[in-house]
């Protein structure tokens, strides 16, 4: 039972990311390649670099996140950290959020319903990040009238599940997604 909560309340983080993503979208610069020239060191158990225009907007302590805001204000990458996870707890989760992007929510939470009624899942994919196998999951949902592309990374590294998520309008999701994945592919878990 515990698990399960704590599975409704990883994925209830990442939707509530990506509703406080925002809502409109300013498409002035476009990203092929990009300089990392600041880290964030997490005191949790990951550094992650980014570009400079890019801003480390919060850090919250509970759960090690670190939100960096693109210039447009609007996209984000945010990198959450959950302790004391296993391999089973981290497939429960996947099933759970593939269950809730596809429609097949079974909680009462608002905000997963919101989203989960009008979701789609456009790929999902194993890859590795910092070395270790990880899980991506790119999908789409309105949310507060725009379509949001969510680009969803899972790393389990021992007992700790490591997510960066990325989120930006689905209309200006190619302008920084090789920015995000630069940063992803920096992410180092100690």
């Amino acid at each position: 039972m515990v698990k399960k909560m704590v599975l409704l309340l990883v994925a209830a983080a990442m939707i509530v990311s990506i509703v406080a993503a925002g809502c409109t979208s300013n498409q002035n610069n476009t990203t092929s390649s990009i300089s990392l020239t600041n880290t964030y060191n997490s005191t949790q158990g990951f550094s992650i670099m980014y570009p400079s225009n890019w801003t480390l907007s919060h850090v919250a302590h509970n759960n090690a996140t670190a939100n960096l805001t693109a210039p447009d204000n609007v996209t984000s990458l945010e990198v959450l950290v959950f302790q004391n996870m296993t391999s089973q707890d981290v497939s429960q989760g996947l099933n759970l959020v593939t269950s809730l992007v596809k429609g097949l929510n079974e909680t009462n939470i608002t905000e997963l319903a919101v989203v989960a009624g009008n979701a789609s899942i456009l790929s999902t994919t194993n890859t590795t990040v910092a070395g270790l196998p990880a899980t991506q999951i790119v999908w789409t949902a309105p949310i507060n009238g725009v379509q949001m592309k969510v680009l969803e990374t899972w790393i389990l590294k021992g007992s700790t599940l490591y997510q960066a998520v990325y989120t930006a309008p689905a209309s200006s999701y190619d302008t920084y997604v090789g920015a995000a994945q630069q940063m992803m592919n920096s992410l180092q878990l100690t």
